[in-house]
């Protein structure tokens, strides 16, 4: 696909702790998941739920793998990433309903893993939340395109640096918050 071979290329990636699992659930009867966590961490940390968008249609854990390093180690969370089944093969709701065992896992297994169920947040890049009425906080940067802070050709512009961080700021601040 035209997008994996666009982040292909070599760009600096904060070190992390990775490790892939497998969660039973959805229609699909299991689902991949990615934790990403910074290098070195040896306590429970908050969980960053993060469920790309792109129309459900493309992306996965190597196109966004740069940007989830970055919000992991931004927010000193953990970061879990599904690795659901795209569309068109997938109709919708599927990548929901393999979205939701992660979350449900994450609350009641994840001290497993180290990871800390109880402060939990949904992140992504899709606008979906808001068109299901949920109130999400949007920030336009030059009027540059949906989903550019994933691209690693743009990762240096200052929209994209300015973006990330923001997101791992405000990740961080919410997560961390006694």
């Amino acid at each position: 696909m035209a997008l994996d071979e666009l982040q292909a290329g070599d760009v600096r990636k904060p070190a992390v702790d990775e490790e892939w699992i497998i969660i039973s659930g959805g229609p699909a009867g299991s689902v991949q998941a990615r934790i990403v966590k910074p290098a070195g961490t040896e306590t429970a940390l908050p969980v960053v739920l993060y469920i790309h968008g792109a129309g459900r249609v493309f992306g996965d854990a190597h196109t966004h793998d740069r940007l989830v390093r970055e919000l992991a180690v931004g927010a000193a969370a953990a970061v879990v990433f599904p690795e659901y089944d795209l569309s068109p093969e997938a109709r919708y709701p599927v990548a929901i309903e393999q979205s939701f065992p992660v979350a449900q896992w994450v609350v009641e297994q994840g001290a497993t893993k180290d990871l800390d169920g109880s402060r939990l947040a949904v992140a992504g890049d899709s606008d979906k939340l808001r068109q299901a009425g949920v109130p999400v906080t949007a920030v336009r940067f030059q009027a540059v395109i949906h989903d550019f802070v994933m691209l690693d050709a743009l990762r240096d512009t200052h929209a994209a640096r300015t973006a990330t961080d923001l997101a791992a700021r405000t990740l961080g601040a919410a997560l961390h918050t006694t």
